[in-house]
């Protein structure tokens, strides 16, 4: 519980420096849209926006790995096999979920949590039917 937690955490920190680099960078551009600077003066200015924002962009999804690894651990799940590459990308020698392997893996916990709850449930409906019989029986034998 204490990862996740931490996760969570240094996910939030990272969202937050994402939105003030997008802030800035915003701003910045339109400044030198408005200061009426080169068109190469203005492509830097994008290409540092998105060097910046994707190193951020790139932390998050391996925070997210990192939070859908721990789930899949807890329900017992088989993350997707490495070598298919629409559910892995690798980034200096780091893997992480992509978009669609994210979706894959929740997929997968929804499908487990709901076998999981429809078993209890069953039991609970059985235990539920096996009280009200005993009930009956010894309504009608106390009499």
């Amino acid at each position: 519980m204490f990862d996740k937690r931490k996760i969570r955490k240094e996910m939030k920190q990272v969202r937050r420096n994402l939105n003030q680099i997008d802030n800035d960078y915003s701003k910045f551009v339109r400044q030198a849209i408005s200061e009426n600077k080169s068109q190469d003066d203005i492509r830097q200015r994008e290409d540092e926006w998105h060097y910046y924002g994707s190193a951020e962009k790139t932390r998050i999804d391996e925070l997210l790995t990192q939070l859908f690894r721990i789930k899949a651990d807890k329900y017992d799940i088989e993350l997707p096999d490495y070598s298919e590459t629409k559910y892995w990308e690798e980034d200096y020698g780091r893997k992480r979920l992509t978009r669609l392997g994210r979706q894959h893996v929740r997929e997968l916990i929804r499908n487990e949590r709901q076998e999981r709850w429809e078993f209890f449930m069953k039991v609970t409906t059985l235990l539920t039917g096996l009280g009200g019989v005993i009930i009956g029986i010894l309504s009608i034998t106390c009499k």
